[in-house]
């Protein structure tokens, strides 16, 4: 309990200081500029997928369970993601070569990649979790956070000019990785210049993890192609309103998360023992899950111009009416996260990523055709289609979860009986 503790803190700090000190960062930049920076990272995170090589669920496996091994897990671990950092830089230039951009926002994207190449590293910070010593990776995390937002601090006081925004990312990323490295080798002394890469064990991974780098790109396209297809049809403005919007959002997108990580561990156990329970225990889930949504999408709703304008002043009042609609996105977060375990138990992982996968097409496609009739209010909308599609439609049709989309939706129309003393119990 103690190290999800820190988890926790660790996340929950960054989605704060995400917010405020994002806020204080938007207000320097201004809207245009502000949609460049958002744009860049959404670019660089949309192949991401590639960097990670979709490596840290089996890697931190490995880690478990082999611990004699640590030494080549971490060192070809790290090999291959340096790999990915090399194959996503390609994977950009190529895009740049089809879409030409101007030069400071191609400069923007590479120098945003190059922290990438810090979190090559990460596969350190997945053995300290293995080892359950969550307080040195979140120490070094909040370390790097705490400068990143210093760094920030600096040069909106000293003015500077948008590209050095992205260093402070870079920034970040060095310190917590370097950091977790020499904490690493301080204290495995014994392993310290044995480190080699194992071919064997690199195909081995690599075998197991290409269908996660296709289910991690599929995610990242589905929650970040909005703001790359506003910037080719609309510009930057509009990009930097539904950014100030969407970073409001996914603060309160938390919340599911922590209940899901919370209840899964009780909920699988039992999994198997008897159906009828676990078609209640979900539905009293889900019912949690759709009361938490009418509680943070109407208050966003609700008090949306009034959020922008502390936040984020005069210059973004247009995102005011975004996010109130960006509020309903809780919803189908929502529904999302809890309807993950159900998927988790019954092993539909190739499932879920045919699911999120038709739902990435029907974004991009209604995107083309409504982004350009009706802006970022078009954006959210085919968001809103494409989710639907993901989490209940195709899940109504598929005869194996039908039962469990039929159980979401009764949740809707019934939030008010969640039964909280038998859900806990």
């Amino acid at each position: 309990m103690k190290n999800l503790s820190w988890l926790f803190f660790e996340k929950i700090l960054r989605i704060i200081s995400g917010v405020f000190v994002g806020a204080l960062v938007a207000r320097y930049l201004g809207p245009n500029n502000f949609g460049v920076f958002s744009y860049s990272q959404s670019l660089v995170i949309l192949v991401s997928s590639i960097a990670s090589l979709g490596l840290d669920g089996i890697v931190f496996r490995e880690l478990v369970r082999n611990r004699d091994k640590v030494k080549d897990i971490v060192a070809t671990c790290s090999a291959l993601k340096m790999l990915g950092f090399v194959l996503m830089t390609i994977a950009i230039t190529f895009y740049f070569l089809l879409f030409k951009n101007e030069l400071d926002i191609e400069n923007l994207v590479y120098i945003i990649a190059i922290s990438y190449f810090f979190q090559s590293l990460n596969t350190i910070d997945l053995y300290f979790q293995s080892e359950r010593k969550n307080d040195i990776s979140v120490a070094f995390k909040v370390l790097g956070l705490f400068l990143s937002i210093l760094f920030k601090i600096s040069l909106i006081y000293f003015n500077a000019p948008l590209v050095y925004f992205g260093w402070t990312l870079v920034l970040e990323s060095a310190i917590t990785y370097i950091g977790l490295s020499f904490a690493f080798f301080n204290r495995r002394l014994d392993i310290k210049g044995t480190l080699h890469f194992n071919l064997t064990l690199a195909l081995e991974f690599l075998k197991n993890s290409w269908p996660l780098i296709f289910t991690g790109a599929v995610v990242m396209v589905q929650a970040r192609i909005d703001q790359v297809m506003l910037k080719h049809y609309l510009g930057d403005y509009e990009v930097g309103l539904y950014s100030s919007s969407l970073k409001i959002v996914e603060m309160f997108a938390f919340l599911p998360l922590i209940l899901k990580t919370a209840f899964y561990p009780k909920i699988s156990l039992r999994w198997h023992e008897d159906k009828e329970e676990n078609k209640r225990v979900m539905l009293d889930y889900y019912r949690l899950n759709f009361l938490i949504f009418l509680i943070t999408g109407f208050s966003l709703l609700l008090l949306s111009s009034y959020i922008i304008s502390i936040l984020y002043g005069n210059e973004f009042k247009g995102a005011g009416i975004l996010l109130a609609l960006m509020s309903f996105r809780l919803f189908f977060t929502n529904f999302g996260v809890s309807r993950s375990i159900f998927i988790l138990n019954e092993n539909m992982l190739k499932y879920s990523f045919f699911t999120e996968g038709v739902g990435t097409i029907i974004n991009i496609i209604l995107n083309v055709i409504f982004i350009p009739k009706f802006g970022a209010i078009g954006a959210i909308l085919t968001t809103f289609v494409s989710y639907a599609f993901s989490i209940f439609i195709i899940d109504l049709i598929s005869s194996p979860t039908r039962d469990n989309a039929l159980l979401m939706l009764k949740s809707i129309f019934s939030f008010w009986k969640c039964n909280f003393k038998g859900f806990l119990n």
